[in-house]
């Protein structure tokens, strides 16, 4: 069996949550010695009559891996006719931008019937970062159709094991769901604890994740709305870009790459007038609590540029009145060189040159670190054994050690 294949479509009452129904199907691997996972996602239960029973959240979400893969995938479940096609063009835009990934063939059980009445609401991914926060209330401000419900998932950044976490977000944004008048939809999927790691997460995973999580709901969602990560001037390839997000809708859910020309300092500037936000924001992945350690990498961007705007002493989000330069000066900068940019060049606008010499002192020290820190023999083993497939997937194996390093090389390293 040459394919990656989804079948056994269940529907049960959760056995992790009472108040959630779980929407799963058996992922069948192409290889003989791979034993089938068990993939799902979890909606609330007072949701359940609006679940999807198509195959169309389950095609979009296993795509990443069918494509690294490199095996037909065979979805044993109907298909919208669109978002068949939508997913053709997806993976061509995929294989200009990444020359390896090359579209794999796609096979569906027929046509899913109408879902009777049009779905209505509109419904926005929602972490409390920056992007999601500015969403959803910019929409509210420029009169866009309303947003009625934030949409937050469990797994996506938060482990599901991290139950301390979980219970905290959630918490927090039940709170902001209630001060704007919308409704929490909390979803939980696995996928992360799946060969779904496989694909890049960056490159083209997480978009999809996202997508399939919403198209669980989509005889809910009329729209659904993700929230610009990558200003204008910075557009790169991406798991979430203007050009293929829009990719993700079917004939009844369609769906929106929000404000794709903002970049995070306008973002906060128009944010500085909604207390709500300034005191919920959260931009870490590395606290094992919910909230901002304050130390990360992510955290010391945001830091930085609160601190431009003269803002950070009026965030609760953030500990502190001032931010300390040292976080800056003391962080290695593995990635977010945009943003680092992004910061010198803002606070040369705002007259802050201690951070603009704070950020070429990271700078400096970062290419110092660089000689011995990095791991470029994994991307270079990549590069020169990709026409092979075992090779190349023999080089894949290293990627969660290389991702644990990395991560914890993101935290700033105070010697």
């Amino acid at each position: 069996m040459n394919k990656l294949e989804i079948r056994d479509l269940r529907t049960d009452r959760s056995p992790r949550r009472p108040d959630m129904t779980r929407l799963s199907v058996e992922l069948a691997y192409p290889e003989w010695w791979s034993r089938p996972d068990r993939i799902w996602f979890e909606i609330p239960a007072g949701l359940e009559a609006q679940a999807s029973r198509s195959g169309n959240a389950w095609m979009i979400a296993v795509l990443p891996l069918a494509v690294t893969l490199g095996v037909p995938l065979a979805v044993d479940l109907p298909v919208d006719p669109q978002l068949a096609a939508n997913v053709e063009k997806l993976m061509r835009i995929w294989s200009g931008w990444y020359p390896d990934l090359k579209p794999v063939p796609l096979h569906a059980s027929g046509t899913p019937k109408s879902p009777g009445a049009e779905p209505t609401k509109t419904g926005a991914f929602f972490s409390g970062g920056i992007d999601s926060f500015y969403t959803v209330l910019r929409a509210g401000e420029v009169g866009d159709e309303p947003i009625d419900d934030l949409v937050f998932v469990h797994g996506f950044d938060v482990a599901l094991s991290n139950l301390q976490a979980y219970d905290r977000i959630v918490d927090k944004i039940s709170m902001v769901a209630a001060e704007l008048d919308k409704q929490l939809v909390n979803v939980a999927t696995n996928l992360r604890e799946t060969r779904f790691r496989e694909a890049s997460w960056t490159d083209i995973a997480f978009g999809c994740l996202l997508a399939g999580a919403g198209l669980t709901l989509e005889n809910r969602y009329r729209r659904l709305v993700i929230a610009s990560g990558l200003p204008p001037h910075h557009l790169r390839p991406h798991a979430s870009h203007p050009d293929t997000d829009p990719l993700f809708s079917t004939s009844h859910t369609i769906f929106r790459h929000y404000e794709p020309e903002a970049d995070r300092i306008p973002k906060l500037e128009f944010l500085r007038d909604f207390p709500l936000a300034m005191d919920n924001i959260r931009v870490c992945y590395e606290s094992a609590k919910g909230d901002n350690c304050g130390r990360c990498l992510k955290c010391v961007i945001a830091m930085a540029m609160l601190e431009i705007i003269g803002e950070f002493g009026n965030s609760a989000a953030f500990p502190g009145d001032r931010l300390d330069l040292d976080l800056i000066r003391q962080t290695y900068i593995s990635q977010g060189v945009n943003s680092f940019r992004t910061i010198q060049e803002a606070a040369k606008e705002h007259g802050r040159q201690d951070i603009v010499e704070a950020v070429e002192e990271a700078f400096q020290r970062t290419e110092r670190l660089d000689r011995w820190l990095r791991l470029g023999w994994i991307r270079r083993a990549r590069s020169r054994f990709q026409a092979n497939p075992w090779a190349r997937r023999g080089t894949r194996w290293f990627r969660p050690f290389a991702w644990r390093l990395g991560r914890a090389l993101n935290r700033v390293m105070p010697w």
